[in-house]
């Protein structure tokens, strides 16, 4: 349980502020700190070209959380760049806790397009724990994945958006379990002491609304859930993101950007 929540918290700060069009990968790397200890180590890798997208995040528990859970995992995504929005095809989320290993596939297909899961795989190391079979829960309705994305095109989708003007916009998401909205408001240019200096920003705040899929004391637990966003203004980069709406606040900062690379790891981390 802590793991899976820690994991979708952090999912969720990265998808709370994404780059914008880059036009050569480029690889951020991130700390995660939960209730004021270090809870994650965080690449997060984004490749442009030929009017398409592939995207990867991984997460490695740190300190404390990474004793208790054991967490890692890694998503990824691909899909096209278009007028329209960034329209995704495939999306993949392996998770590795002390509890279980669990691995998603979804596709995205049609105008507009609907997510459906390809497979929901999930193990648990205490076989007594295996309370149901992920591949025989049944999938939420078409009307609920209808028009979504999954969160790596979030995080373009966010990021774009918040560089090119745009205001106030949702988000709808779909995990290949869960689906939300994520109602963003760009709340304008600012300045902040980041990375011990004075760092201009384009601030934001996004809302999580559960739709569906999410457990009664997850739906309490995640509805107005607010993350407070800093971007990067020339990039749509995140710079810091943060949240209190949980149990202990949660705070993803970037530690370096690294253009043109896959891997990003300071040696000072």
């Amino acid at each position: 349980m802590l793991a899976r929540r820690a994991a979708l918290v952090l999912a969720l700060a990265i998808l709370a502020a994404g780059p914008a069009r880059a036009a050569e990968p480029v690889t951020l790397y991130m700390q995660g700190w939960w209730g004021g200890l270090k809870g994650a180590d965080i690449q997060f890798t984004i490749d442009e070209e030929n009017g398409g997208w592939q995207s990867r995040f991984a997460i490695r528990g740190a300190g404390m959380v990474r004793w208790l859970t054991k967490l890692e995992a890694e998503a990824g995504g691909h899909g096209k760049l278009g007028p329209g929005g960034d329209q995704p095809d495939s999306y993949t989320q392996h998770v590795v806790s002390n509890k279980s290993e669990r691995t998603v596939e979804l596709a995205f297909r049609g105008d507009p397009p609907t997510g459906s899961r390809i497979s929901d795989r999930e193990t648990y190391i205490d076989p007594t724990q295996q309370a149901r079979d992920p591949e025989n829960v049944p999938d939420l309705p078409e009307a609920q994945r209808r028009d979504t994305m999954d969160p790596i095109a979030a995080i373009l989708s966010l990021g774009h958006r918040a560089v090119t003007g745009d205001k106030h916009f949702t988000l709808p998401v779909y995990d290949g379990r869960r689906r939300f909205d994520l109602e963003v408001t760009v709340t304008g240019p600012n300045h902040h002491g980041l990375l011990g200096t004075q760092t201009n920003t384009i601030d934001a705040v996004a809302i999580v609304h559960p739709i569906g899929g999410f457990k009664p004391y997850h739906m309490k637990l995640w509805t107005n859930a607010k993350f407070d966003v800093y971007l990067d203004p020339n990039r749509g980069l995140p710079l810091q993101i943060s949240s209190s709406s949980f149990i202990a606040a949660a705070v993803l900062t970037t530690k370096a950007v690294c253009p043109g690379q896959t891997s990003c790891i300071p040696a000072d981390k």
